[in-house]
């Protein structure tokens, strides 16, 4: 099991990077929450970590963004082999 920390800093990384490509699409949180079908405090409450992405929404971010599954899914495995990937064990090389 990861530690809190190391979530924290993986959910940060996904939420940041998603974040960014919004700003770098010049779209306001309120163009992306009408995009998405939501409020736009949702994506307000996600892009300050007072709320989480789950991976369905992670993944509409991601296809709202103009990211395919596969970048995002790469997207997520970057962040967690970063923060939160298992160490080796002693039986693997």
């Amino acid at each position: 099991m990861q530690n809190g920390k190391a979530v924290d800093a993986f959910r940060r990384e996904v939420v940041e990077h998603l974040a960014n490509l919004r700003q770098q699409k010049g779209m306001s949180q309120t163009a992306f929450a009408r995009e998405l079908g939501t409020e736009q405090s949702i994506i307000s409450k996600v892009e300050s970590f007072n709320r989480e992405l789950g991976l369905h929404e992670t993944f509409a971010w991601g296809e709202a963004l103009g990211l395919s599954p596969t970048e995002t899914a790469d997207l997520l495995a970057a962040a967690w082999t970063k923060h939160c990937a298992r160490r080796k064990g002693f039986w693997e090389s």
